[in-house]
């Protein structure tokens, strides 16, 4: 009687074995499909926001110069120099905001894919900041903006060039689309220790607390008109931020709404 009371009791221990570890891979599964679900949402999310923009964002720039483009056919003979001109810079800038918003769309599509490599060299920060203030010069003339630059001569750091440019790029175009008419913004270069910490100020619009937590975030990206109206994706900061952490950095915001914004970046030095 005890022998088969050992036995039953070694069925149990076995059976119950045999269910723990039934109910430890059930478990695994479940975990891994909502790790699939929120991939899938996520998924669906980059494809609505890419198919918005082409449905919107892209649509109403290219729709400005066709029409400007067909008022200028039908017009420009009775049209005096001055209104010819008029015409032509909106059509210079509704281009230029078309393929803003196009190099853009094509860089976070690279990213999403996995596409993007990113190759580090040893560069000068203030080089970059030169060449991309220059790269916007034009767009800060327009709104008559003065860009400081405020970085030591031979600061160095290991970076994809390429991607801080896009970085920086994207940052002073948000500061003067944001930025009032004579407004002035403010880079500038710190080290802190193992890395550089490069800011990009500006005393415009600001950002309220709230939105400021969606600007990271796909599912939250709206388009925001700028104090001139101008548009955007609100792409460029996620793109930013891929860019950062892949040199192993971090970006931010602080900001007050009605008091402007800094956006910080860090960049591990050599």
């Amino acid at each position: 009687i005890l022998f088969i009371g050992g036995v039953e009791t070694q069925q149990l221990l076995e059976q119950n074995k045999l269910l723990y570890n039934l109910n430890s891979e059930i478990n695994k599964l479940q975990r891994q499909l909502v790790k699939e679900k929120s991939l899938l949402e996520e998924a669906n999310a980059a494809k609505d926001k890419f198919f918005s923009i082409l449905a919107h964002d892209l649509k109403n720039p290219f729709n400005a110069l066709l029409g400007f483009s067909e008022f200028l056919i039908e017009n420009f003979r009775d049209m005096e120099q001055e209104e010819i001109e008029e015409q032509l810079t909106m059509m210079r800038d509704s281009s230029r905001q078309t393929f803003a918003l196009l190099e853009d769309l094509l860089t976070w599509s690279k990213a999403q894919r996995g596409k993007l490599e990113c190759k580090p060299q040893t560069v000068k920060i203030k080089d970059i900041c030169e060449e991309v203030r220059g790269a916007v010069k034009g767009m800060a003339e327009e709104k008559e903006i003065e860009i400081e630059l405020s970085a030591a001569e031979n600061a160095e750091i290991f970076a994809d060039p390429n991607m801080i440019k896009t970085i920086m790029r994207n940052l002073l175009s948000n500061a003067i689309k944001f930025s009032y008419r004579g407004g002035k913004i403010v880079t500038s270069l710190e080290d802190i220790g193992n890395n550089f910490k490069i800011s990009v100020k500006d005393s415009g619009t600001g950002i309220s607390a709230e939105n400021q937590v969606r600007l990271w975030n796909l599912a939250g990206q709206h388009t925001t008109r700028g104090t001139e109206d101008e548009s955007g994706t609100g792409l460029g900061l996620l793109i930013c931020k891929e860019f950062a952490e892949a040199h192993k950095g971090k970006i931010w915001v602080e900001s007050e709404e009605g008091k402007g914004s800094t956006f910080i970046f860090t960049i591990p030095k050599l």
